[in-house]
């Protein structure tokens, strides 16, 4: 009998153990942290971004925080904080981590995130254990060319106020992705938003 309780209080003993180690050994999945805000347009910084999108998004702020925003610097800034979110693979934890979606027209989002999934996300890795092999690419320099007012017709409307933007950009090794387009931004009230991303 005394054999049984000890065989029985051996297996509790591991059961426990095992379940403490499991937990342990889990990995943290804790939620981003907001580390800056732009509340009058509703852009966040949060603490599990880049140095180079960090770096646009406080220039952002110091340009959206005067009396008169500067369109184009505004167009300008918007595309490169796309880029550096979207384009930086490297700092997703898995292929549903999709950058720069606040920066997208509402309207145009589910096509966005659909495509994004279809493509340049479809292969990431999953890197929840930060234990990823695979080599991604890291957006290192944007350099936007021109900026232009222009017009756009867009959900029946016509001739509303945008900005093309034409801009390449850099990786820190080439790899083969994209690196090159022109967006076209919508004025929606005070924000613009990137409704259409071209092909140079």
């Amino acid at each position: 009998m005394k054999i049984v309780k000890c065989f029985i209080f051996l297996i509790l003993i591991f059961l426990i153990s095992l379940t403490i180690y499991q937990f342990v050994k889990k990995p943290k999945t804790s939620e981003p942290v907001i580390i800056s805000k732009i509340e009058t347009y509703g852009y966040n910084l949060e603490d599990n971004k880049t140095k180079l999108y960090s770096t646009y998004f406080e220039t952002l702020k110091k340009e959206l925080n005067k009396e008169e925003v500067d369109q184009q610097k505004y167009a300008e800034l918007i595309v490169k904080l796309f880029i550096s979110d979207f384009y930086d693979l490297d700092s997703k934890i898995t292929k549903n981590d999709i950058g720069g979606l606040q920066f997208i027209k509402s309207e145009a989002l589910d096509n966005m995130v659909i495509k994004a999934k279809d493509t340049i996300y479809k292969y990431v890795e999953n890197n929840v254990n930060k234990d990823r092999k695979q080599v991604l690419p890291k957006v290192k320099d944007i350099v936007v060319e021109t900026v232009e007012e222009t017009t756009y017709n867009f959900d029946d409307k016509n001739d509303l106020v945008a900005y093309k933007v034409n801009v390449y950009w850099q990786y820190v090794k080439d790899l083969g992705y994209q690196d090159e387009a022109i967006f076209i931004l919508l004025k929606n009230e005070k924000k613009l938003e990137i409704v259409e991303i071209r092909e140079r």
